[in-house]
């Protein structure tokens, strides 16, 4: 199913820190209709991969690096011609990662995200 194009009427999203930013994650996985578990899951793995830490930033051994709350991949995502257009978008855009986030979920690639792959997820469910 789509998303529905607005979120819940006056909900005002936050970021501000890890409480907020879970219940704003939510709220967007409110939006595609996602039932309980589903969003278990996905706050599970955005859990283990940021702590829901909309700025957090880390390098991999590939010299790759992931970045914001979902921890998107400069070399696949980010960039001209790219889902994101820059490191920045990402750092400042929560909810378009969460929404991207969500689209790779069904699309049935959350695997794509480390700590899915590895189930290191499953500690926070």
């Amino acid at each position: 199913a789509e998303p529905i194009d607005k979120l819940i009427e006056n909900e005002e999203l936050k970021w501000n820190n890890h409480d907020e930013a879970r219940y704003s994650s939510r709220v967007v996985m409110d939006t595609y209709k996602l039932t309980w578990d589903e969003k278990n899951l996905l706050c599970a793995v955005i859990q283990a991969e940021s702590g829901f830490n909309i700025k957090a930033t880390n390098k991999n051994t590939d010299g790759s690096g992931d970045f914001g709350i979902c921890q998107i991949n400069d070399y696949y995502w980010i960039g001209e011609n790219k889902y994101f257009a820059s490191i920045d978008e990402v750092l400042n855009n929560p909810e378009k990662s969460v929404r991207f986030m969500i689209e790779k979920y069904k699309a049935s690639k959350l695997i794509l995200w480390v700590a899915y792959k590895n189930g290191s997820y499953k500690k926070y469910l």
